[in-house]
């Protein structure tokens, strides 16, 4: 009825602005896209039940936090399908998330949303295994670390800048050269898309957080890298 949609709305358009679920439920997620198409049946099976334990806890505080009863959201969505989500797109993969708690046929039609999402579109693809890339991740954090001092007002010159933007290339091309060819896309290809314009969110499904998107497109967009290295690593939640 309308309190189902209503509790189910409510908690996804909550989730959907919680940095809490972003770091730790959509990041499950992301995460796992690349590799599930070729999970067995058991390891699909496993992975929803690790998916189920990494979840509880984060659901019971946002519910805290807004004041909604959990026992009254598990019970109101109990049995609802897929199909019967009626919720904004922007919202709907916070509300597959929280079906998935009690459904395996949520968290199944969850996952073939994200994978199908992401072989639609090469450069979601490679944001996705940036994200999933601890070798990435940790390079491109170490790098601006080490030289984000040097974009504090009144420091350094535009010379040092592009300079230190080449110097970010050279860090960071073998990982990522790895990673394209890892996620079996058209290195080229993506990179001539990153240069034209930044990746954009796909309808419906997880939002890509600026960890995934922006050091990909800094990669062979100056003025990205700038605003990267000026924002540092707190830019890159």
């Amino acid at each position: 009825g309308d309190e189902v949609g209503n509790l189910l709305a409510m908690t996804a358009v909550a989730a959907s602005r919680d940095a809490a679920w972003a770091k730790l439920v959509h990041h499950f997620v992301l995460q796992r896209v690349l590799r599930y198409k070729s999970m067995t049946a058991e390891g699909r099976s496993r992975l929803h039940a690790d998916f189920q334990e990494a979840i509880e806890d984060v659901l019971e505080d946002l519910l805290k936090r807004v004041q909604i009863d959990s026992r009254d959201l598990l019970y109101s969505i109990i049995g609802v399908q897929p199909a019967e989500v009626d919720v904004s797109e922007e919202h709907r993969s916070c509300a597959l998330e929280i079906l998935s708690l009690d459904s395996d046929e949520c968290f199944m039609a969850m996952m073939k949303e994200e994978v199908e999402a992401a072989s639609n579109d090469h450069v979601r693809t490679s944001c996705i295994a940036a994200v999933s890339s601890a070798e990435w991740q940790a390079t491109v954090k170490g790098f601006v670390s080490a030289n984000s001092a040097a974009f504090e007002e009144g420091e350094g010159s535009q010379l040092e800048w592009t300079s230190l933007h080449t110097q970010f290339q050279e860090a960071c091309e073998s990982t990522l050269e790895d990673l394209l060819t890892e996620a079996e896309v058209d290195a080229e290809a993506v990179m001539s898309e990153l240069i034209r314009a930044p990746p954009r969110n796909a309808p419906g499904v997880i939002p890509l957080p600026s960890r995934a998107t922006v050091p990909l497109r800094a990669f062979v967009d100056y003025q990205t890298f700038e605003v990267m290295m000026k924002g540092g690593l707190e830019a890159l939640g």
